[in-house]
């Protein structure tokens, strides 16, 4: 119903269709804004189509397979694409169930680089779906239900949650349920989900058997900057206060591999190129209320400028305890161990956090290893 139909059956309910509207002519008003109505709506129209037209526009010129685009504060590349990926997901764990009637898996391995600034994750930044023929989006992060779009454990999946600061690169796989039709006419969509600016790239896929490299990224200098900052990190050794946490390195261990598998015969060894990074840490607490050990967290992060999280080793020698209650005025002193890639163990630097959140840049330092 229009505004002028409304409006009529208004003034007809109120009784007061028997006066002079605004000191004129009621029917010569009302067909006043029956034109306005229907010009709005005609406007409305060509809107709609035009944002239709620039869609498929978009969709039917997509960015080619193997180049590289800018999204917000991301560069991406698609690398290659398997649209029939069912065996790989069946294999990769047997919790993973067959794709639902008329569907199937459909795997694209992508290189993303992080070109911001301070720090950032997959998860907050940046949208990955993909469109095809029947112009329904498979959307993992922003459907009510994905039911019919999820693939479960993912081989090789591009890490969304882990901290990238920038110059960092990820290299790794996406997969969606797509619907059988869907699968020649598939396309990437990849949306900035930060700032004001909505960004948007349609990239193709390229066909199963082609693979691309990722793009060289170049090593970034890091500036200097205030004492206890990644440039000028606080010299090991002195104590540093972190949100309610006061924090001293002690000592590392650049290769404590041998240590680590000593320690349980359920531990494993570290990946290919990879090895174990201890640091020994003394903590105190200076919160008012009780809290836990946890409070305070610890990173790693070199050259690759990808973070590192504590707690991927196994068994550790003497490891620090998160999960206990701690009181006002109470230390504790222990190793933390990060798997590491052997490349970056001359230029790690360690990232005490004394907030629960990733991002909060007021309460974090970079403190130097020692030797």
């Amino acid at each position: 119903m229009g505004l002028a139909e409304r409006l009529r059956r208004l003034m007809l309910i109120s009784g007061l269709s028997v006066v002079a509207w605004a000191c004129g002519d009621l029917d010569t008003n009302i067909e006043r804004v029956e034109e306005a109505d229907e010009t709005e709506a005609d406007d409305s129209s060509a809107q709609r189509r035009a944002e239709a037209d620039a869609w498929r526009s978009a969709m039917g010129a997509p960015i080619p397979a193997g180049e590289t685009v800018r999204v917000g504060d991301w560069d991406i590349t698609v690398l290659s694409a398997t649209p029939d990926a069912t065996d790989a997901l069946l294999a990769a764990s047997p919790d993973n169930k067959p794709p639902v009637e008329s569907r199937q898996f459909y795997l694209v391995e992508l290189a993303v680089t992080y070109q911001g600034g301070e720090s950032e994750s997959l998860l907050r930044n940046l949208g990955l779906s993909a469109v095809g023929e029947s112009a329904v989006a498979y959307d993992l992060y922003r459907s009510y239900d994905i039911t019919d779009i999820y693939c479960g454990l993912v081989p090789e999946e591009l890490d969304r949650f882990v901290e990238v600061f920038p110059g960092g690169s990820l290299r790794g796989n996406q997969c969606w349920q797509v619907r059988a039709e869907d699968v020649d006419s598939l396309v990437l969509i990849v949306d900035s989900l930060s700032g004001l600016d909505e960004e948007r790239a349609y990239m193709a896929l390229p066909p199963v058997g082609v693979v691309f490299e990722p793009p060289p990224t170049p090593l970034l200098a890091i500036e200097d900057g205030d004492v206890g900052t990644r440039g000028n990190p606080t010299p090991a050794g002195e104590t540093v206060a972190v949100g309610d946490w006061d924090v001293t390195v002690l000592s590392a261990t650049p290769d404590a591999t041998d240590a680590v598998l000593a320690e349980s015969q359920s531990n494993d060894p570290p990946a290919e190129g990879h090895q174990f990074y201890m640091a020994e840490v003394a903590v105190s607490y200076r919160g008012i209320y009780a809290d836990l050990w946890a409070g305070v967290r610890f990173k790693l992060v070199g050259d690759s400028s990808i973070a590192y999280y504590s707690g991927g080793c196994g068994e550790t020698p003497d490891e620090f305890e998160h999960f206990v209650v701690v009181s006002t005025g109470e230390s504790q002193r222990g190793h933390l161990c990060w798997e590491v890639r052997s490349e970056d163990v001359d230029s790690l630097v360690l990232i005490a956090d004394g907030s629960l959140s990733n991002f909060a840049f007021d309460r974090r330092e970079f403190m130097a290893l020692p030797g």
